[in-house]
């Protein structure tokens, strides 16, 4: 998890004209999805209360709201990465340093640019109840992904509504989520290898037509540009 930070204290660099109205997000304090404030005098606080921290934090946000293959914000705008470095003694701030501030072009988020395909009802259906399927004692295939990996057999030795408990040759385990049935597990060798492979070849699709959609994006904004007189 992580906790978010307010920084009303003024920021070095470039920051963004609204940036202490900004959420960033930190891992370097307790990570309990709490809010802390710097304020403007520099002083970190939690609900009202001055923090006596000392060390360092990182903070950072983006605007990207999805990602894969590509990236996408909200309306189209540039993907805009920002992160600091703050030191604070005794919960006050010291030295505070901006260590990233860049823009990368993206697309507009919808379900259609996005490209995630939506199960039917009926496919729906058909999921629950291959989650649900009983497995015990099969051999079934481990395929964990990627372009390199290669699939194993494994016997289900015990199962819950939850997981799956499965024994390799070696006589290693594992446990498994049942959700991951035809995603990581698999009936056979073959039915993994296909699955890897046909989403290897929709990763590579979706890839090329997000590339073609912000290649045109860009030439129009070129484009609008030149027109504006920029």
């Amino acid at each position: 998890m992580f906790d978010n930070i307010r920084c009303e204290y003024p920021l070095p660099g470039n920051p963004p004209a609204n940036a202490a109205e900004l959420n960033f997000q930190t891992k370097d304090l307790e990570s309990l999805l709490q809010t802390y404030v710097i304020t403007p005098a520099g002083v970190l606080q939690l609900d009202g209360a001055d923090v006596p921290f000392s060390g360092t934090v990182n903070f950072y946000r983006s605007n990207v709201v999805a990602s894969g293959p590509g990236i996408y914000t909200r309306a189209g705008e540039d993907a805009h990465y920002l992160k600091y470095k703050a030191e604070f003694l005794y919960g006050k701030v010291t030295r505070i340093e901006e260590t990233e501030n860049r823009k990368e072009a993206a697309l507009e988020f919808s379900e259609k640019n996005f490209g995630i395909p939506q199960p039917t009802p009926e496919e729906r259906a058909e999921q629950k109840k291959r989650y649900a399927e009983s497995l015990l004692g099969r051999t079934m295939c481990i395929w964990w992904g990627g372009d390199s990996s290669e699939g194993y057999a494994a016997k289900v030795v015990a199962e819950s509504d939850k997981e799956l408990v499965l024994q390799q040759e070696d006589g290693k385990f594992e446990i498994i989520d049942r959700h991951s049935r035809d995603h990581t597990l698999f009936d056979s060798y073959e039915d993994g290898k296909r699955h890897r492979d046909e989403g290897k070849a929709d990763w590579d699709r979706r890839k090329a037509e997000y590339e073609e959609k912000l290649a045109a994006r860009t030439q129009a904004k070129r484009g609008d540009d030149t027109a504006d007189g920029v």
